[in-house]
């Protein structure tokens, strides 16, 4: 699993997520502090700067996008995947994991050779599934705005709403040259974290996880790390033992990351409790 599936989450008003992992230890060298304030006080003098010969004044919520869009210029040069949350941003990221909310049903992916981002896959049965919205599709425009220079966190929460309301999407479909408009209304969006291949033809409700049904092996996918991913593959593991499964296969591809306790919970799962005989 990619080092993007996961993200430490810290409980305070603005977070910084990185896809790094965080190790403690002795208290750091005071050269290295003395490093750190001369940068800090960089910044101060940029801003200081900006404030005196700007052609305008910057209002107080412009300073500090100014601030968080140099955070994140600098959080994007270590890799794609880490990224500052402000305060709107962490609650956001929270109502995500919580497995349901007020949207069309789409999962985005970052799309680096076009700069947008992409639908990796629309939800069936969803207002964008519905509207036409397809998997490859760019999102050019929310509601007649261009995505061109938005950060991600700000696209979704421009798509996510009230369910009810509506929206228009400009998209632009893999293989085509004209961009095409979609409007659908919100929706309140469940969002599974475990699905498998195919339904079951008697109940289209359930998942047939077995993709060999005479060497018993199961195939799963684990497609986001929320609040009750480990519950929901829990309970399918169970179904699938009650059923005589032998092997499982557990695909985390496309998996955009989220709780670092569930990711934990799931491993420990496979480490202390699945055993196939």
């Amino acid at each position: 699993m990619s080092r993007r599936n996961l993200a430490w989450l810290l409980s305070v008003p603005a977070i910084i997520v990185v896809g790094l992992t965080l190790v403690f230890a002795a208290p750091r060298p005071q050269r290295v502090k003395d490093q750190d304030y001369e940068n800090v006080q960089l910044l101060v003098d940029i801003l200081s700067e900006v404030d005196q010969k700007y052609v305008r004044d910057l209002t107080p919520e412009q300073r500090t996008k100014l601030v968080e869009d140099m955070i994140n210029g600098g959080l994007e040069r270590l890799d794609p995947y880490s990224s500052y949350f402000n305060a709107d941003d962490y609650r956001l990221f929270m109502k995500q994991t919580e497995g349901a909310f007020g949207g069309v049903g789409i999962q985005l992916d970052p799309d680096h050779s076009s700069g947008f981002l992409k639908v990796s896959s629309p939800m069936v049965g969803t207002p964008a599934y519905d509207a036409g919205v397809l998997a490859g599709d760019l999102i050019l425009k929310v509601d007649g705005k261009s995505t061109e220079t938005l950060r991600n966190y700000e696209i979704i929460k421009m798509v996510q709403g009230e369910p009810g309301t509506e929206i228009t999407l400009t998209v632009l479909h893999e293989g085509s040259k004209e961009p095409v408009d979609l409007t659908m209304k919100r929706a309140k969006i469940e969002f599974p974290s475990v699905m498998g291949d195919l339904r079951k033809a008697d109940d289209p409700a359930e998942w047939d996880y077995f993709i060999d049904k005479t060497d018993r092996i199961a195939y799963v996918r684990l497609i986001a790390f929320n609040d009750h991913s480990a519950g929901d593959l829990t309970k399918a593991i169970a179904r699938l033992e009650a059923e005589g499964v032998r092997g499982l296969v557990i695909d985390l591809r496309d998996n955009p990351g989220g709780l670092l306790t569930s990711a934990v919970e799931i491993a420990n799962l496979f480490i202390k409790d699945v055993v196939f005989e």
